[in-house]
């Protein structure tokens, strides 16, 4: 999956791009169009690299959020110019939409592709919109190469399944557009994505950070939390923590570009893996073709047949780091955890961290053996993760004198960990006693009462008038009366 960064009509921009090795980019045209009156002919072979990937879009989307309603004359006259522009540049990009306005209806969106797209191709991209259906998606899909889909949702209807059968059975390249969610860019096949959202660090103030195991992205009012808290991560990576929180321009779109191009590695990768374990779990064809005829009708001698994968059939152990043990005269057999592991030095993220243990083929030299089985234990764990805590703390606060006193918000989350932690504590070895009786007595005996504090208490007890019904107490009171006749609206 190929993803394409938006923004590409604004050069600050595609510097941006050029310098962190971007080779994706795509341009919007009603973006273009804001920014330049095309007095002389704007030509994309001019303004980006020979090995720049561009993908054109229409920039249609911008007139189909307006809550008041286009002129269409002046929309139509903004869709040729579109249409020109294409014909100036088709041969220079890897694809473009078409002027999906849906002020201009359904119809005359199709009638332009039929009259003008067609020429050119698989770098034709129809958009399909929700408000069009499934059946309109299904027809794009059976008569074009490339379909580009504004949404993946109809309704309360996931379409993901949709697209994943159209790109697998009639091989549709999809391309998503304005993808902002990691997760639907891993769950749909697409041939790939475009997105602005690595820019909302210098629109809105946001902050991407790639963990290692995923992208996150944090709001402008965390944006200082979040940079105190990756410093290590942005200076292992290469980046100037100090500029990152000074809200340096230049360094947090570096920032944002390299944490969307790891995410991209990682989907990609993973990608290749589902695809590997998906070619290995289909069945031989050749085998497929005679699964359903008798074993006699295969023909031929047995050592003509092909044979299937010998399995070597092995004794089973245990996973590693699990032990299985019984206590002494308890009935059952009972989990526990042993401090071997299955961790190698070469696989290990902390490999690039000057782990003190670290050896290049080596397994790793570390080990936890760890029993909890008593109170005691429990006890034992609870008191070494409240000293660690603390610990932890006490190194944070020293780090908040180093950069100045100012308060650190994350600092602050971990000292209401540890009051929490300490409450926790506190409530659990406090001494506790509780007692619930229940009893029940048949008609003529002695009751409960009266067998505890003698019958002429329990009499006592009996005379007690029974709680007054809410309305009675209300009239008795001097709030006021109970209405009791009827009201009308």
């Amino acid at each position: 999956m190929k993803l394409y960064y938006g923004g590409a009509e604004v050069p600050s921009h595609r510097t941006w791009l050029q310098e962190a090795g971007i080779d994706h980019a795509y341009l919007s045209y009603v973006g273009l169009r804001r920014r330049i009156k095309f007095a002389r002919p704007w030509l994309i072979k001019d303004k980006f690299p020979g090995g720049m990937h561009v993908l054109l879009d229409s920039g249609a989307h911008t007139y189909n959020k307006q809550e008041e309603a286009p002129d269409l004359a002046q929309l139509a006259e903004v869709a040729g110019a579109y249409e020109a522009f294409v014909a100036a540049n088709a041969e220079r990009v890897d694809a473009f939409t078409e002027f999906d306005a849906l002020p201009l209806g359904l119809g005359w969106i199709q009638a332009r592709r039929e009259d003008y797209y067609l020429d050119f191709g698989d770098k034709f991209m129809p958009v399909w919109h929700p408000e069009w259906g499934i059946d309109d998606l299904e027809a794009l899909a059976a008569s074009y190469r490339r379909v580009a889909i504004v949404q993946t949702a109809l309704g309360d209807r996931d379409l993901i399944p949709v697209l994943n059968m159209l790109a697998g059975r009639r091989g549709t390249l999809f391309h998503g557009i304005a993808m902002t969610k990691p997760s639907v860019m891993r769950a749909v096949r697409w041939e790939s994505v475009g997105s602005t959202s690595w820019l909302s660090p210098i629109k809105f103030g946001d902050t991407f950070v790639w963990t290692g195991q995923e992208l996150k992205r944090y709001p402008k009012a965390y944006k200082d939390q979040a940079r105190k808290r990756h410093r290590t991560l942005f200076t292992m990576a290469g980046f100037d923590s100090a500029k990152i929180a000074a809200d340096d321009p230049n360094e947090v779109i570096r920032l944002s570009l390299w944490s969307w191009q790891r995410l991209m590695d990682d989907v990609n990768s993973t990608r290749k893996r589902d695809e590997v374990s998906e070619r290995l779990r289909q069945p031989d064809p050749v085998l497929a073709d005679r699964g359903n005829l008798p074993a006699a009708d295969l023909g031929g001698d047995s050592a003509d047949r092909p044979a299937g994968p010998q399995v070597e059939h092995r004794d089973k152990i245990l996973l590693p780091g699990i032990s299985l043990f019984r206590s002494g005269g308890e009935d059952g057999t009972h989990l526990g955890i042993r401090g071997d592991n299955l961790r190698r030095c070469d696989t290990c993220f902390l490999r690039e961290r000057n782990c003190p243990g670290y050896k290049p083929g080596a397994d790793c030299l570390y080990e936890m053996p760890i029993e909890i089985k008593t109170a005691a234990d429990v006890k034992a764990v609870e008191s070494a993760l409240l000293a660690m805590q603390t610990q932890r703390v006490m190194f944070m606060r020293m780090a908040e004198d180093l950069e100045g006193g100012y308060a650190d918000p994350n600092l602050s989350g971990e000292i209401d960990r540890l009051t929490r932690m300490i409450k926790a504590q506190r409530e659990g070895a406090a001494d506790k006693f509780s007692l619930r009786i229940e009893a029940s007595n048949r008609p003529g005996e002695v009751s409960m009462l009266g067998q505890i504090f003698g019958k002429e208490a329990a009499g006592k007890m009996a005379q007690i008038e029974p709680p007054s019904v809410v309305d009675d107490m209300i009239k008795e009171s001097m709030m006021g009366e109970v209405f009791e006749g009827e009201v009308i609206e």
